[in-house]
């Protein structure tokens, strides 16, 4: 059985969390927006990504991080409505998990 390290395991969270370079709406009827990635928190072996969805924004239809390379990280495809007054936030969030060869 092969075991990764704690250090190992943080290595890696703090790999994956700098991929991200910024974060691309694809709204409504308009096309797509690139916006600043908010906020990346790690937590053991938990990566979340932050992405807000500016004002005047109505409906984005789908939401990817793009990584420094140009290549989409992550990608989720659930409308989103907004409320027009309100800020609204998107989180991204995976975890790195350890999984016995079989």
């Amino acid at each position: 059985m092969i075991l990764i390290t704690p250090s190992t395991m943080e290595d890696l969270r703090d790999y994956f969390a700098e991929l991200p370079d910024f974060g691309r709406l694809f709204i409504e009827g308009e096309g797509t927006m690139d916006v600043s990635v908010y906020k990346i928190e790690k937590e053991e072996n938990r990566v979340s990504i932050w992405v807000r969805i500016p004002s005047g924004v109505r409906t984005v239809t789908k939401i990817q991080i793009i990584k420094k390379d140009g290549e989409v990280m992550l990608e989720r495809n659930a409308p989103i409505t907004k409320p027009e007054p309100r800020n609204v936030y998107t989180r991204f969030e995976f975890e790195l998990e350890e999984v016995p060869a079989t």
